[in-house]
């Protein structure tokens, strides 16, 4: 199934509704397709092609946007996409096709093209049933192609299938389309009368890997070139995508390509593309830290940015190594970490860090390679392949064995190595390498890692049942933290009341929470105050403080409601069954748990449900509930398959309650 010609103009639910149309055969308009979901349309598409085998070719398509659905198919249904520029979807094998010369056009055309066999059974390549063939004929055709692959493919086809047509009425039908040879004719004489910059813009644009070049980055490639962009488009070399982009037709592009080889210096062209690649470097660094809704960059919020340059950027990291670029492609591996970590494009950003630690290696660059493993661990970890992401994190800190320096990249492997042992339930390797870590990152001056490192720890310690560890460690990069990071004060001292109240020493955690609710409040992050807050109540309550407990229960509450925070809700409702079990209202305590429960099966919050689920069960171990302590004894189970630290706080219930429960 073919996506008709005039695809240059048509959405994902026009292409879906003409593949619908054409695949059953049914009198269904289009304008009726139109009107459903493009998920319904591929779920319709599926059903309707059944067990057929089917190959999809969606034809001439000028934009990702026009087959994101494809993702929705099957496996069992392979697609064909090709394009005029050059897109690179996600899940796409992407093959590049460069024009033809004369020769090979030729000989390519004369191969497709089916002989026919003569009466007496001998063959001749210059007749048939398509009539005479000359070798002229076929070599005009081949350049009407504009030595184009797949429209030589497709004009083999159409001599093929029209018996009645001889090759020369297929030369006059394609005379009249445009082709490389019409192009070239027309932008010979404008590009004789350019002027030099405008030639060599015009040549290192074309040889942009790219379907796309942003506006921004045009004024960029040449420092000499003023007005020249505009030169290009008043003549309709570059024409408009959107707002940001230019785009150029492959035909001209073909012809651009062609003159910056003859035309245009190495040095120039390898120059060109360390500005371009400088341009991608300094956005990406940028929209790394840059708020989610501003300031725009080039015109764009940083989420609008990576979003329309997300599949431009590995266009070109691809085209680095081979034109030998490897300082460009490490830095450009570099800088897109951060940013492919906070938009979520791990699997696209993999495919960049690893190309940039092959330039890294082919240059020598140890310390630089190894930093590009830890960023490799770092998108590992948050696709969820731990394992891969300990083997990442191994390869760095091996790479820098025979430097045994203290560096900023050996200590964020350290840390990272951390991270990735205490994620697979290895404590004692992860307090070792994040002892290391803050060493390190101590001898190098970044008291940044310092607290981050600490911080880990802090975790570390407490889910292995070291509760004063944990706290020293907790206070010791609070002490860290810079005055104007106050979130990260905010979240750390939260943390820490929490364990205070684990370690009952509830002044301390009464203060630590207080603090923390004050200054998320202060910095509006009022998810982790609603937090603060109930816990704040459950420390009061456990400190007989009853008035101030269902106070700053009700605060939380009142801030989850005004927020709409589902999650923060059913967090302050087991909260909330704790505070009424400690004050003794048991009926009140057992719906705030069972509203926790039914609230947290529709959020997928394990954790919280789990918490809740416990409460429920000593509510029943106090009431001599037999049945509490085999829940208690279930739960017990999962916390300790899943490795978690509130197995000693149920395992001292069940032995308070039944002390023989001490030898299990």
């Amino acid at each position: 199934m073919a996506v008709p010609d005039e695809a240059d103009s048509i959405g994902a639910t026009t292409m879906l509704a003409e593949l619908l149309r054409s695949s059953t055969g049914e009198p269904s308009s289009t304008g009726t397709l139109r009107r459903r979901t493009v998920r319904d349309l591929v779920e319709m598409l599926v059903n309707a092609l059944g067990e057929r085998p089917a190959v999809l070719v969606l034809d001439n398509v000028t934009g990702t946007d026009q087959i994101r659905w494809v993702s929705q198919l099957p496996t069992t249904i392979p697609v064909i996409v090709t394009s005029r520029r050059r897109l690179r979807p996600a899940g796409f094998e992407a093959i590049h096709l460069e024009p033809l010369d004369g020769h090979a056009s030729t000989a390519l055309l004369q191969a497709l093209v089916e002989d026919s066999h003569q009466p007496d059974g001998s063959t001749d390549s210059c007749s048939g049933r398509h009539g005479q063939r000359t070798t002229s004929d076929l070599a005009e055709l081949a350049v009407l192609s504009g030595g184009l692959p797949l429209t030589l493919a497709a004009i083999a086809a159409a001599v093929n299938d029209r018996a009645n047509w001889t090759v020369t009425d297929h030369v006059e039908r394609l005379r009249s389309v445009p082709t490389l040879l019409g192009v070239e004719d027309a932008l010979s004489e404008s590009y004789r009368r350019w002027p030099e910059v405008t030639r060599d813009l015009f040549g290192v644009i074309a040889d942009w890997p790219a379907a796309t070049v942003p506006t921004a980055l045009t004024e960029v490639l040449d420092p000499r070139s003023t007005g020249d962009t505009e030169v290009l488009v008043a003549e309709s070399i570059l024409q408009p995508v959107d707002e940001t982009s230019w785009a150029m037709h492959d035909l001209v592009a073909a012809f651009g390509r062609r003159r910056a080889v003859e035309d245009l210096p190495v040095s120039r062209r390898s120059e060109a593309w360390e500005r371009a690649v400088a341009w991608y470097v300094q956005r990406l660094q940028a929209i790394a830290v840059a708020p989610t809704d501003g300031p725009h960059v080039d015109g764009r919020s940083p989420v609008e940015w990576w979003r329309a340059e997300r599949t431009n950027m590995v266009s070109v990291a691809d085209a680095l190594a081979p034109r030998g670029m490897h300082h460009a492609l490490v830095d450009f591996g570099e800088a897109a970490v951060s940013a492919g970590e906070r938009f979520g494009d791990y699997d696209l950003v993999l495919r960049v860090t690893t190309a940039a630690g092959r330039s890294a290696r082919a240059l020598g660059h140890t310390e630089r390679e190894a930093g590009l493993c830890c960023g490799q661990a770092q998108l590992h970890r948050r696709l969820g392949h731990v394992t891969q992401a300990r083997r990442d994190v191994r390869r760095g800190l091996r790479l820098l064995e025979e430097d045994p320096s203290d560096t900023p990249t050996r200590a964020r492997l350290q840390l990272f190595a951390g991270v990735v042992e205490f994620t697979s339930q290895r404590y004692s390797a992860a307090r070792r390498h994040l002892t290391a870590a803050q060493r390190t990152f101590e001898a190098v001056g970044d008291k940044a890692g310092r607290m981050r490192s600490l911080a880990n720890l802090g975790i570390v310690e407490k889910e292995t049942g070291n509760l004063a560890a944990a706290a020293h460690a907790y206070r010791r990069a609070i002490a860290l933290i810079d005055d104007d990071d106050a979130i990260s004060r905010a979240r750390l001292l939260g943390n820490l009341g929490e364990l205070e109240i684990e370690r009952l020493d509830l002044d301390a955690a009464v203060d630590a929470l207080s603090s923390s609710a004050a200054l998320n409040e202060d910095h509006g992050a009022l998810h982790d105050q609603g937090v603060a807050l109930a816990g704040l109540a459950w420390a009061h309550a456990l400190r007989d403080d009853h008035t101030a407990a269902i106070e700053t229960l009700r605060a939380a509450y009142t801030l989850a409601e005004d927020i709409g925070d589902d999650l923060l809700t059913s967090t302050i409702e087991c909260r909330g069954g704790d505070v009424q079990r400690v004050i003794g209202n048991h009926v009140a305590a057992k719906e705030a748990y069972e509203r926790a429960i039914h609230q947290c099966q529709q959020l997928d919050a394990d954790y919280t449900r789990y918490r809740a689920r416990e409460g429920l069960a000593m509510l029943g171990l106090e009431a001599s509930d037999p049945l509490a302590r085999t829940a208690l004894l279930d739960l017990l189970d999962t916390y300790q398959r899943l490795g978690l630290s509130d197995v000693d706080r149920v395992r001292r219930a069940l032995i308070q309650d039944h002390p023989a429960m001490e030898r299990m």
